[in-house]
């Protein structure tokens, strides 16, 4: 932190009235414990790159070099790396929660609790206009980011027959962000990681840090004529001239100036989930014991960013199996756009027309390499990320002691991991294991690169066996 700001003061008290205990509680035969809780408290972060108090310089061979003398002979030199900030102040994380936990007859015990999380004095590094030079920019206290949610926990132990026993823990967790302010001015500012030349993340005022950003898809184009109008009939449609076809993606006309382009981009998705949730399960019988967890993400979107080389084909790699028999097709006849009014008889119309779209409900759009349109980051890449996963599941025995004589006990297991996974996700993995993303300067920018797919290396799945034992 700067010199004036060294030092921070984070209170937090937490409060509780354990209600078991009053007279309207303590005889009863159902609740064995209840209690109400009470949070208030702020926390500090400076989770940031040293030495970005004071300008960072430094250089290598490729970006500062020097013929001192005319010699010929290079000698690296310094330039200025990252802009520093005297004034940085703590980041500041401000909560409140209110929560609830019940016990009943001994077995089954429920906690509940909600929340609100607000984040001030944000240290973020923002972009700097490219006449600003090439160094970081510096870390500043900007932003301001609420997040709000209710975290369920239900567990339960039980018998089954005699002998039997087993225990259930059901999580389950959903929480809302929201970004309140970036800098008093600005409204929006792009994710600060662009793939082949496009930014698929924005951060926005009003919208979830991370926000999926790009142009609406609304199926394919069916003939020229419907591609000259921008799909929607508009007599004013010069949507050819930006690069519509028959077969290719249809994108809407967001602000109705008859063209596509980037000035019609929109929020098209969240990574964000509507709810997560955990489920672990146990059961003991004899010298057996078996478990399992469950995990499951709903609602969250996913943009594959993985479709730009598999569907659009732009460099001689990998294409998805399906691709030329479920692409969009063109046969028949087709509406071509219509001359200019008062053109002579038997004028052909403004733009030719190869075919009429035969199966709008196809999965890619027409086979086309010249189809730099299509490609665009749009609403096409999102899909839907919802998935419940068997994450951990094992099957032991215990040998019982006395078995064999030098081994007092031991335990006898099989355990798979990640065993399988239910999705309606096309890509490799929807729980996209997090990479450690990092921008230019040192950011950690996982949580504005959350959902995005970059073909990242899939969860394995895993089966071992194991003996623990003590001599």
């Amino acid at each position: 932190m700067g010199p004036d700001h060294r030092w921070g003061t984070f209170p937090a008290v937490g409060v509780g009235w354990r209600l078991s205990q009053e007279s309207f509680l303590s005889g009863s035969d159902l609740f064995s414990n209840a209690m109400l809780r009470f949070g208030w408290g702020i926390t500090g972060n400076q989770n940031i790159p040293n030495g970005r108090t004071v300008d960072l310089y430094g250089g290598e061979n490729g970006d500062t070099f020097y013929d001192i003398g005319g010699t010929g002979s290079i000698q690296t030199g310094y330039r200025l790396q990252s802009l520093g900030n005297p004034d940085l102040k703590w980041e500041e994380n401000k909560s409140v929660n209110l929560g609830f936990d019940v016990e009943l007859k001994h077995r089954t015990n429920i906690s509940v609790d909600v929340y609100n999380r607000t984040t001030d004095n944000l240290l973020f590094p923002p972009a700097l206009p490219a006449t600003a030079g090439v160094a970081n920019p510096p870390y500043v206290n900007i932003g301001k980011m609420r997040n709000r949610g209710i975290e369920v926990s239900l567990g339960y132990n039980g018998t089954i027959g005699e002998g039997k026993l087993w225990n259930m823990n059901l999580t389950a967790t959903h929480y809302n962000n929201e970004i309140l302010q970036i800098d008093g001015v600005s409204t929006s500012f792009f994710g600060p990681i662009a793939t082949r030349n496009q930014n698929a993340v924005i951060n926005q005022v009003g919208q979830p840090i991370g926000s999926f950003f790009g142009l609406m898809a609304n199926g394919y184009y069916t003939d020229s004529l419907d591609a000259a109008q921008c799909g929607t009939g508009d007599p004013l449609g010069k949507c050819w001239d930006d690069g519509a076809r028959p077969g290719r993606i249809k994108f809407v006309d967001v602000n109705g100036d008859h063209h596509i382009t980037a000035a019609d981009r929109v929020v098209i998705g969240s990574p964000h989930p509507d709810l997560t949730a955990g489920l672990d399960l146990g059961l003991r019988w004899g010298q057996f014991d078996v478990s399992a967890t469950f995990f499951g993400s709903f609602g969250n979107k996913i943009f594959d960013v993985q479709k730009y080389w598999y569907v659009f084909r732009v460099f001689d790699t990998n294409v998805r199996n399906d691709l030329l028999t479920n692409s969009a097709t063109l046969d028949g006849q087709c509406n071509a756009v219509p001359p200019p009014p008062g053109s002579p008889t038997g004028t052909p119309g403004t733009y030719p027309c190869p075919g009429k779209l035969t199966n709008p409900g196809a999965k890619y759009p027409r086979v086309d390499v010249s189809d730099d349109f299509s490609k665009q980051y749009s609403s096409y890449y999102i899909e839907d990320g919802t998935y419940v996963r068997l994450r951990s599941l094992q099957i032991a025995y215990n040998v019982p002691a006395g078995w064999v004589r030098w081994i007092p006990a031991a335990r006898i297991y099989v355990q798979a991991e990640n065993l399988f996974t239910i999705t309606g996700y096309e890509g490799l993995d929807p729980s996209l294991p997090a990479a450690n993303i990092q921008g230019n300067s040192q950011e950690d920018l996982r949580d504005q690169y959350r959902g995005v797919d970059r073909g990242s290396y899939p969860s394995n799945r895993l089966i071992s066996f194991g003996i623990s034992t003590s001599f």
